[in-house]
């Protein structure tokens, strides 16, 4: 009688293992839009790519505009010209700002770090666009 409830019992535990593993599996998360046959949205990354890329485009488009007409050129020149002015102006507003100085201690810090990781090639090319 031992034996064969030592045998049952082993028996029982192989047969429930199978069962065991399965109900550990979790069911994969079907999106509601591919179950009513909608193919899924694209992911917010994408969407951000995408419109960057758009966006580039269009400040492409821009520029060239900007390079053939003479009148939209010295609007550009105005432009950068008082952006200067306010750059230089908010500095010396801010010059005894400690909050301020410490934030732009910290983008600093960060900017280096970043510089460090980044290969020479890539900190010449940015080096290049924030001059221009």
């Amino acid at each position: 009688m031992k034996k064969l409830s030592v045998v049952l019992t082993g028996i029982f535990f192989l047969l429930s293992i199978p069962a065991y593993l399965k109900a550990e599996e979790k069911p994969k998360k079907v999106p509601k839009e591919e179950i009513a046959g909608n193919p899924a949205r694209p992911m917010p990354n994408e969407n951000l790519r995408q419109a960057m890329g758009i966006r580039m485009k269009m400040r492409k488009i821009e520029e060239e505009a900007i390079k053939n007409d003479t009148e939209l050129q010295q609007l550009q020149n105005q432009i950068t010209e008082l952006h200067k002015q306010l750059r230089t102006k908010l500095e010396q507003k801010l010059a005894n700002d400690t909050e301020y100085k410490k934030l732009q201690e910290q983008l600093n810090t960060i900017k280096e770090q970043e510089e460090k990781r980044q290969k020479p090639e890539e900190i010449k090319k940015k080096r290049k666009k924030a001059e221009n």
